[in-house]
């Protein structure tokens, strides 16, 4: 795999029932924006290790995030009827946040405006490369 800062553009924060951890903020043009995760949805497992608290989230970065590599998310997605949560399953490809930032620099040498987001708390804020592939089925929501 490619050495660099590793980059999937998004950032989480603890939920309020402080039993899971849910997406803050995706980045325009992120490989989480790619891939479909949104604003709202709720991580259950990087990888397959549960992902219950922002604590288990850095360790499984830690572990998993590097350039190159391929992460296996599962998240819970709130219907907006009222429903149960729906679990959706995707794949974001690691990309490498100086490469991004090298491209930036280089439009902006051209003078063209380049695509930046913002970062929060706990941030997963990392590239370019995206390959989704997502799923749906209806679960209930995991326990803690």
């Amino acid at each position: 795999m490619a050495s660099g800062d590793p980059w999937v553009g998004f950032t989480v924060r603890q939920t309020p029932s402080g039993l899971s951890v849910q997406v803050r903020e995706i980045v325009d043009g992120s490989p989480a924006e790619s891939s479909g995760l949104r604003k709202g949805d709720e991580l259950v497992s990087l990888n397959g290790e549960s992902i219950g608290s922002l604590r288990a989230f850095r360790a499984a970065l830690t572990r998993l995030v590097r350039v190159g590599s391929v992460l296996q998310v599962q998240y819970l997605r709130p219907d907006p009827a009222g429903g149960p949560a729906v679990a959706h399953s995707t794949e974001i490809r690691v990309g490498d946040k100086l490469m991004l930032s090298a491209r930036s620099s280089a439009t902006s040498a051209r003078g063209l405006s380049g695509r930046r987001g913002s970062s929060g708390s706990v941030s997963s804020s990392m590239s370019m490369s995206m390959s989704a592939s997502a799923s749906t089925a209806t679960l209930p929501k995991p326990k803690p």
